[in-house]
């Protein structure tokens, strides 16, 4: 059941999130919430007794995608899924975008926390004019974790040494939108490594151009059809039916 109006339901007349989850706990086996409100996720899990699956609180997280994001890279190389391998070796990430306004960036970063090992450096790039980027917390948390971060806004200067380039420019207000970093473009002219890969959260805009559609470092297609297969399992595993289509695999 796909509720995509807010007029539609109770909560146009008043009705909390909490009373909606008390609704839900009798129709499905699983919620799937994607909100504008940052505290969506908090107020809902309060009454639910069936999953939930945040796809996307605000400008928060959106967890979802950053596990398509890490299964990408896998598929790319997946040698990093051996670190006792001698095929074994960390990547250099460069993200560009402002995790403390875009929910992609902040959900991938963390996620990286989770697997330190892959990550040789991430570099972190913004436009100078954006001030608190990133939160002290997460640098915290990822320096915790053993995650290497630098932070820089010359991309041009650290392009030919990034395996994997996350590259993002929207962040979701409310029902609109912001755009950040302008002056980070990629096209197919950009001094990527040969066998550097770039990914993005889709859609994009005048920062990925057209023309690395028809190159090798194109993985972001990629990214969005391995996002089925990965929201698949996630629903598969939520609502313990795994057992049920392993002997159709």
């Amino acid at each position: 059941m796909s509720i995509t109006d807010r007029s539609s339901t109770g909560i146009a007349k008043g009705e909390s999130l909490q009373d909606v989850a008390e609704m839900f706990n009798n129709y499905g086996d699983c919620v799937v919430l994607r909100d504008t409100s940052v505290e969506s996720i908090e107020e809902m899990i309060h009454s639910l007794r069936i999953p939930i699956i945040n796809a996307g609180n605000g400008i928060d997280e959106h967890p979802t995608q950053a596990m398509s994001d890490l299964y990408t890279i896998f598929k790319w190389r997946p040698s990093l899924l051996l670190p006792d391998s001698e095929a074994f070796s960390p990547i250099k990430i460069g993200v560009i975008g402002v995790p403390s306004q875009m929910r992609t960036v902040r959900s991938l970063l963390k996620m990286f926390t989770h697997f330190p090992r892959i990550v040789d450096e991430i570099f972190l790039l913004y436009d100078e004019s954006v001030e608190e980027a990133v939160s002290s917390e997460q640098l915290a948390q990822l320096e915790e974790a053993g995650v290497k971060v630098s932070i820089g806004h010359d991309l041009n200067a650290v392009l030919p040494e990034l395996d994997v380039v996350y590259i993002n420019s929207i962040a979701w207000v409310g029902e609109s939108f912001e755009t950040y970093g302008k002056s980070f473009k990629l096209s197919a002219d950009s001094p990527f490594k040969p066998d550097a890969i770039v990914l993005h959260p889709l859609a994009r805009g005048e920062e990925l151009c057209t023309s690395l559609d028809a190159t090798p470092h194109n993985w972001y297609f990629s990214q969005a059809r391995g996002a089925v297969f990965l929201r698949q399992a996630l629903l598969t595993c939520m609502v313990q039916r795994a057992s049920t289509v392993m002997d159709v695999i």
